[in-house]
């Protein structure tokens, strides 16, 4: 975790100091928190033991560097961005965002980084609480640590994974965006990805066999995975080359899958990155 609470005031673990007393931020814990500063993680905070508490569950090392990056991004563009920050909705349904931005005209906007596979009706019911309450989304996955390994490099900037399994979660991100171009986050460079996720064409081999005594062939054919996307990738880049664009996303269902109506966040590149944008 990278915020604690000392009293009444929330406080990043950067900012903090050794030797105060924190406890963590959520209205359902409430637990005594410890500092951890050093030189070879970032700053945070972690629950003494023993601890129930769902906000500290699998919280790993990309996923702080993924909120401390973009949170610092959206400071330096001069936004209100708050890290951690817990939505307390009407109807009860508590949300923290990983990253709260909002817009010049006030819309808060969270963005949420995912690492592990989470199921797909939490990721939903998280997508819908967010919808309920006019809070503009955007998701966006974590990079293995093996991602480029099959990566294959088809131009400036421009990589092609041929095959690649995606989780659940995952495929549910590409259709929030309708199939179209999403973001991933790269922990191994701190940049942003251009991800696409297309079919993959699988071969099955014709051949022969036999039917009323008599032998038959039959010929080979393509047909789609359904375990496995090939990627389209662009980049990495910086997250200061990007703008934040909003757009309104209807409510959609496809098999397993469905997306609420809800504003719909997207990372739009700049053409001149050093040139202030309106957001």
């Amino acid at each position: 975790m990278l915020i604690g609470k000392s009293g009444n005031e929330r406080i990043e673990a950067s900012l903090a100091t050794k030797g105060q007393v924190y406890i963590c931020p959520s209205p359902e814990c409430g637990g005594a928190l410890i500092l951890k500063q050093g030189s070879r993680v970032a700053a945070h905070f972690a629950h003494k033991p023993p601890f129930r508490c769902t906000w500290a569950a699998l919280e790993t090392v990309e996923h702080r560097q993924a909120k401390l990056a973009f949170h610092s991004a959206f400071i330096a563009r001069g936004l209100k961005a708050e890290l951690e920050i817990y939505a307390a909705f009407p109807d009860g349904s508590p949300r923290r965002a990983d990253v709260m931005v909002w817009s010049p005209a006030g819309t808060p906007i969270a963005f949420e980084f995912q690492k592990t596979r989470i199921g797909l009706a939490e990721i939903e019911e998280r997508a819908k609480a967010y919808a309920r309450h006019g809070h503009a989304q955007v998701w966006i996955p974590l990079a293995r640590p093996d991602f480029w390994k099959q990566a294959v490099q088809t131009g400036p900037l421009q990589w092609r994974i041929e095959r690649y399994a995606p989780g659940d979660f995952e495929k549910w991100i590409s259709g929030f965006h309708r199939g179209r171009q999403y973001w991933m986050f790269d922990p191994s460079h701190g940049q942003v990805l251009c991800v696409t996720q297309k079919k993959h064409a699988l071969y099955r081999e014709g051949g022969r066999h036999f039917h009323e005594g008599e032998e038959q062939f039959s010929d080979g054919y393509h047909y789609n995975s359904k375990r496995f996307r090939t990627l389209i990738v662009e980049g990495p880049f910086e997250i200061s080359d990007f703008a934040i664009r909003l757009s309104n996303r209807p409510a959609f269902s496809a098999g397993p899958y469905h997306w609420p109506a809800t504003k719909l966040a997207h990372l739009q590149r700049l053409e001149n990155p050093l040139k202030p944008d309106a957001q």
